[in-house]
């Protein structure tokens, strides 16, 4: 059975050598069928020349103005859709990602009907330490609750209301 395509959406602005280590450790990935669209808003530091020039074959949406990240989002999404994809991933451009990380999300999908699904989120400066694994809201407030899975460590997949980008 093929696997479904999973488009990655970046949106950028300014941020040039940033978004380019995000690509670099996007090319490690070992999902057999995603692609990478870079939503530009109107950067001015020569990142979609940068971009096109080390990866060519990642897809670059370009504003005329700086629309904001949702908008870029959007953008991505569009785009997504357009292409026929089964999943959407958006990512930060400060994101730095693992080898096996797609297949893991994807695979979190596919046994049931699931409407998002995201990773861990380590510290930079410390890869071992949980910056993020996601919230839950209070069922009497609506607030998000717990510390957001800071310092805990996990072994399974875990439910939660919230997802951290």
């Amino acid at each position: 059975m093929k696997p479904p395509l999973v488009y990655i959406i970046i949106v950028n602005w300014n941020l040039k050598e940033v978004t380019l280590e995000c690509l670099d450790s996007l090319h490690h990935l070992n999902y057999p069928d995603f692609r990478i669209v870079v939503v530009d808003n109107a950067s001015h530091d020569g990142s979609p020349e940068a971009i096109a020039a080390r990866y060519p074959q990642v897809e670059q949406i370009h504003h005329s103005e700086n629309r904001g990240s949702t908008a870029g989002y959007n953008s991505g999404f569009r785009r997504a859709l357009e292409a026929g994809a089964s999943f959407a991933m958006l990512i930060n451009n400060d994101t730095l990602i693992e080898p096996e990380a797609l297949n893991h999300l994807v695979n979190a999908c596919l046994p049931e009907e699931v409407g998002m699904t995201g990773p861990l989120i380590y510290y930079a400066s410390l890869p071992e330490k949980v910056w993020s694994a996601g919230a839950m809201r209070s069922r009497f407030t609506l607030d998000l609750i717990g510390n957001h899975g800071r310092g805990k460590s996990y072994s399974e997949i875990i439910k939660r209301d919230f997802l951290t980008s």
